[in-house]
């Protein structure tokens, strides 16, 4: 459809709302509200990036002085660490990194 007349859509769309445009004109919903709302990004479907494995030496430590941390991403993903004063490594910079990804 030339642009002369996406901008007549868009302009009637915005008198009489998206679902009542598309219907009565017969053009695709989602071109228009893409139209309607140029500032919105757009979904970026691509391929999903894996997880990246950390490998930390074995912590047996179920006694006094061991501490368990847990961390839940906003994604729903789940981190468990096990850790004991004689086996600290740099928690920060782990948590840091599982988040990111």
């Amino acid at each position: 459809m030339p642009e002369d007349l996406w901008s007549a859509v868009v302009k009637l769309a915005g008198e009489h709302g998206l679902n009542a445009t598309c219907t009565a004109l017969k053009v695709n919903y989602y071109d228009l509200r893409r139209r309607l709302e140029p500032g919105r990004k757009e979904r970026v479907q691509g391929k999903p990036t894996s997880p990246t494995f950390v490998e930390m030496p074995a912590v047996h430590a179920t006694g006094p002085g061991s501490e368990t941390v847990e961390i839940v991403s906003a994604n729903g993903s789940r981190m468990t660490l096990r850790l004991s004063r004689h086996g600290m490594c740099d928690v920060l910079s782990l948590m840091k990194e599982f988040l990111r990804a």
